[in-house]
C-alpha cells in the first residue's frame, strides 16, 4: 500500500509540474524569479514516507474502523510537524515508539530497522538463561512468577518450580518499571551467574545463584487422573508442540476407564498453533465455535466433534488467569460459550487480537492489530477476555500443592457434586 501511495503521490507531483510548465510556455513576456524554497532534507523525506505508510496502513486495516477511539488525522499531523522540525535517528526511533504507544496496550508496535534485523536474526528456540517461563506482577509487591520450569536446565538443577516468585536479581528489587527488561537481567551471556532472590509459596525467601546456559525452549502436557474421584486433569504447557491435541487423546485412550470429570488447566498457556487449537476444539466439543474475523473478511469455525473416552461426554472444568493468553483464551471462550465448559479462575486479558507486519520504507517495521474471533453471540473475546463462570481468589504464587490450589479444589467440587 504504501508503494501504492507512494505512485500516486509522484503522478500528482509530474502532472502538476507539466501543467505548470505549460502554463509558463505561454506567457508573452519573462516571468519574474521567484523564491526556491529550501530543498526538503533527505532525512525527513524518508521519515515522512515511513509516516505516511503508516498512516496509510492505519486507515486502511486496524481491526476496528473507529480506531478505537484516536483522534487519528490530529495524530498524524502532530508527528508530521515533529518530523519537519527535524528529529534524528534516534529521536525519530523514539517519535515512532510513542506513536504505536497511542493505540490501546498490545494494539500497535514499532520495530526500528535494527530492532527488526536482531529479531529476524535471533533464534527462538534456543537461548542462555536460566530456563524458566515467566510472568509479571506488579502488586501487592513487583515479582517475577516462574510458570513452569524447563526440565534439564540450570533452574531445575538449582531448584527452583512452578509457583515460585522472583522479588530481586542480583540483590536489585524488580521494580514495577522494569516489566519489559527483566528477562534481559535474569538471562544473560553462557557461563555467567546471576543470584535471584526466590520465594516459595508458604515459605521464606532465600537466594539462589545459578549459572546461566544455553536453554533449549520446550514444555510438556502434565497430567493426572484422580483415581479415587475418576477425574483426569491435564495442565496445557506454556508453549505447545503441534501434536498436543494427539498426545492429549492419547493419554486420555490410554486410561483404564472414562473419566468421571476433565479438567483442562489453561492458566500458564500461552501458544498454541492454529491447527492444534482446532483440533482440541473438535476433541472436546462440536458445532460452530466463533469466528475469526477482520474489517472485511469473518471466518466461521464449525468443527465436528471427535469422541476420545469421554472426551465430549464427561463433564468438563477449564482453569484460566491472567497469564491464559491467546489462543488458550479462544479454547476456554468458545467451550464455555458453547455450553460444553464450566470456566473457573480469575478473567484473562484478551489477548486474542493478531498482530500484522506492516513493512515499511525504511527497512523498520509498524505491527497493528487486524483481526480478532468473536463468539457466537458475537462477544469480541480482544475485548472483554474470558471471564469465568465461578470467580475464584488465588494467583500463581499463592500455592505450590495441589491440595492448596483453590481454583483447582473447586473445580473437583463442581465435578464431584
Amino acid at each position: 500500500m504504501a508503494r501504492r501511495y507512494l505512485l500516486w503521490v509522484g503522478l500528482v507531483i509530474f502532472f502538476a509540474t507539466l501543467a505548470c510548465n505549460t502554463v509558463t510556455a505561454r506567457l508573452p513576456f519573462a516571468a519574474t524569479p521567484t523564491a526556491t524554497r529550501p530543498a526538503i532534507p533527505d532525512i525527513v523525506t524518508r521519515q515522512l514516507r515511513v509516516l505516511d505508510a503508516v498512516d496509510a496502513a492505519v486507515r486502511e486495516q486496524y481491526l476496528r474502523e473507529d480506531l478505537d477511539g484516536l483522534d487519528w488525522e490530529a495524530i498524524v499531523a502532530e508527528y508530521r510537524a515533529r518530523i519537519e522540525a527535524g528529529l534524528d535517528e534516534q529521536e525519530f526511533i523514539e517519535a515512532m515508539r510513542e506513536l504505536a504507544g497511542k493505540f490501546p496496550p498490545g494494539n500497535a508496535r514499532y520495530l526500528s530497522r535494527a530492532e527488526r534485523i536482531e529479531a529476524e536474526t535471533r533464534s527462538t528456540s534456543t537461548f542462555t538463561g536460566i530456563g524458566v517461563y515467566w510472568s509479571f506482577r506488579a502488586e501487592p509487591e513487583p515479582r517475577v512468577l516462574i510458570l513452569a520450569v524447563i526440565e534439564g536446565t540450570p533452574a531445575e538443577r538449582a531448584g527452583l518450580q512452578a509457583h515460585d516468585a522472583i522479588y530481586a536479581v542480583d540483590g536489585q528489587p524488580i521494580r514495577v518499571e522494569d516489566r519489559e527488561t527483566i528477562v534481559n537481567r535474569i538471562r544473560g551471556p553462557k557461563g555467567t551467574t546471576v543470584t535471584l532472590t526466590v520465594q516459595t509459596p508458604g515459605e521464606e525467601r532465600r537466594d539462589v545463584t545459578i549459572t546461566r546456559d544455553t536453554i533449549t525452549a520446550s514444555d510438556v502436557l502434565r497430567g493426572t487422573f484422580f483415581n479415587a474421584a475418576g477425574i483426569a486433569y491435564y495442565r496445557l504447557p506454556v508453549v505447545a508442540e503441534s501434536d498436543l491435541a494427539e498426545t492429549l487423546a492419547q493419554d486420555l485412550d490410554n486410561q483404564p476407564r472414562k473419566p468421571a470429570g476433565l479438567i483442562l488447566d489453561l492458566r500458564t498457556s500461552r501458544a498454541i498453533e492454529a491447527d492444534t487449537l482446532l483440533r482440541l476444539l473438535a476433541l472436546f466439543g462440536n458445532g460452530e465455535f466463533g469466528q475469526f474475523y477482520t474489517r472485511m473478511l469473518s471466518e466461521t469455525i464449525q468443527l465436528d466433534g471427535i469422541e476420545v473416552n469421554g472426551s465430549q461426554t464427561a463433564p468438563l472444568v477449564i482453569l484460566v488467569g491472567p497469564d491464559t493468553a491467546a489462543q488458550a483464551e479462544i479454547l476456554a471462550g468458545a467451550l464455555q460459550a458453547t455450553g460444553r465448559a464450566i470456566v473457573i479462575g480469575l478473567p484473562t486479558p484478551g489477548d486474542t487480537e493478531l498482530l500484522t507486519e506492516i513493512k515499511l520504507p525504511d527497512g523498520s517495521r509498524f505491527s497493528l492489530v487486524t483481526a480478532s474471533f468473536r463468539l457466537p453471540d458475537g462477544t469480541d473475546l480482544g475485548l472483554t477476555g474470558v471471564q469465568p463462570d465461578i470467580r475464584v481468589e488465588g494467583d500463581w504464587d499463592s500455592f505450590s500443592r495441589p491440595e492448596d490450589d483453590p481454583a483447582l479444589q473447586v473445580a473437583i467440587k463442581e465435578l464431584t457434586r
